[in-house]
């Protein structure tokens, strides 16, 4: 057994209680192979990683650079690796300019080729994709122990590592390559071409750090492919690129390749932590290895974040009028005078939705985003939030009211969805998807023990789902959730 509260968070600083059970809970079950934690908001995620990682010397992987600066922030003397773009030598320019302007060789002293060598050394944070090329170095053995933060976005990053869509001006592939043996050839045709072709630009650094993206996204694709086959969904679809008519490929894993995951998450002990890490999530990610799980409750009283579910009377689908949403959304923030209010809608609702507002609102597409969100922070009001469902911290008055209008279905238009659901968890994969994000909607808001909130749930199919898998949802969500009478 390890002592992970001896020196806890590389501090004296005295663990909370939930801390305590979440590390002797660690320490006691050591012996196998995967630890699930599910912790939930407040409960110190980075404090325990670090813990372990100080204790065991294990790397700590999260699914995005946004989380590896709030770990360095909080740890400066940590070692963390990202891609060579986020580096700036003592010329002063980043690395990846120097990769693509400058005639120098690579300094001395060089930052990323620095944070690279202590990676093969000691405990350091990773994203996937820098984990991922680290293990491509012949000097690269597995970790002990390896901490995922944030699990639950692993997977989707991985699915977004294993597939692409290209288009065919750019890649001529055959009009049969939706089979998966003409994929499989053509890509390998693809592999040997990107590889002549960097051969030829020994000089043109910028082009072969493009030929090597290439090159690197192909090859994995193939060999999640020929590994797998059935595990991808494979199409063509009509559309533009710059204003012109392109068609364009698609290949997408239904769920993360074992290849894939086998090189990123070797270790002798592996620590996934997260907040909405379903049952199916696991075994998609993990197969059919054991595991054991600690939910964890929640150390904010579950009457400072209550779940509103207040069904509306009228069916909640694609053809429903916006203007009897609206109305409804807008009867909900009556209850709320004066408070901040998001309502987390998909791009294409919320366009919707604008025009049948009685009072004034702020509303996001794909291109604002950080823009509308920094000026919510900044003046309040009410946000008509597209996209919005994880990575937004609205502490304190910030926002009082969370509203989901419409649960978040995932989009069967879309081959892979659709196929995925006909796999024999796919229903139960479906609803999951669905749960996990008004579970990230919610928690948006209410971010400390302190602070509160209220969330509401209009969608009038809200409680049947619930209850459909009640069983397998977090327990601070649970209890949380306050049904129609």
């Amino acid at each position: 057994m390890h002592d992970f509260l001896k020196r806890f968070d590389g501090t004296d600083r005295k663990p909370r209680a939930v801390q305590v059970e979440a590390l002797n809970w660690i320490s006691e079950n050591w012996s196998s192979k995967v630890l699930c934690l599910n912790l939930p908001v407040s409960v110190g995620k980075s404090a325990i990683a670090k813990s372990i990682a100080d204790t065991v010397g294990a790397h700590i992987i999260t699914p995005s650079n946004i989380l590896i600066n709030q770990y360095t922030e909080t740890y400066p003397e940590h070692n963390f690796l990202k891609g060579k773009i986020h580096y700036t030598c003592s010329s002063g320019i980043s690395c990846q300019d120097w990769i693509d302007t400058c005639e120098q060789a690579a300094c001395p002293d060089c930052p990323y080729i620095g944070c690279k060598t202590k990676s093969m050394q000691e405990s350091t944070f990773f994203n996937p994709m820098s984990l991922y090329y680290a293990t491509a170095d012949f000097r690269w053995t597995s970790p002990r122990t390896l901490i995922v933060d944030e699990a639950h976005q692993l997977g989707s990053m991985l699915l977004m590592l294993s597939g692409f869509s290209i288009g065919y001006s750019a890649f001529h592939f055959p009009k049969n390559c939706t089979n998966e043996l003409v994929l499989i050839a053509w890509l390998d045709d693809q592999i040997k071409r990107l590889g002549k072709q960097i051969s030829l630009h020994k000089r043109d650094k910028a082009k072969i750090s493009k030929l090597a993206g290439e090159l690197s996204s192909f090859k994995i694709v193939k060999d999640g492919v020929a590994e797998n086959p059935q595990n991808y969904a494979i199409w063509t679809h009509k559309g533009t690129l710059r204003g012109r008519p392109e068609v364009f490929l698609n290949v997408k894993p239904l769920t993360p390749p074992r290849n894939l995951v086998s090189k990123l998450l070797a270790s002798r002990n592996l620590i996934l932590m997260f907040g909405t890490l379903f049952p199916t999530d696991i075994r998609d990610l993990l197969g059919d290895v054991p595991y054991k799980l600690l939910d964890l409750p929640s150390p904010i009283p579950k009457e400072r974040r209550p779940v509103f579910v207040r069904p509306v009377k009228y069916p909640m689908n694609r053809f429903t009028d916006p203007k009897l949403i609206a109305a409804s959304i807008e009867e909900v923030i009556a209850l709320h005078p004066g408070e901040n209010v998001i309502i987390h809608v998909t791009y294409s609702l919320s366009e919707q939705l604008r025009k049948h507002f009685t009072q004034p609102i702020l509303y996001n597409d794909k291109t604002n985003k950080d823009t509308i969100l920094e000026q919510f922070k900044k003046s309040g009001g009410i946000f008509l939030a597209a996209g919005c469902a994880e990575g937004i911290d609205l502490k304190g008055d910030l926002c009082r009211v969370n509203i989901i209008p419409k649960m978040p279905y995932p989009n069967l238009g879309d081959p892979m969805v659709a196929k995925r659901r006909t796999l024999v968890d796919g229903e139960t994969w479906y609803t999951n998807c669905i749960m996990k994000t008004v579970i990230q909607q919610v928690g948006r808001s209410t971010r400390t023990e302190e602070d509160w909130s209220a969330s509401y749930i209009l969608d009038p199919n809200f409680e049947r789902k619930f209850r459909e898998c009640k069983s397998t949802l977090p327990k601070s969500f649970v209890e949380s959730v306050v049904l129609s009478k």
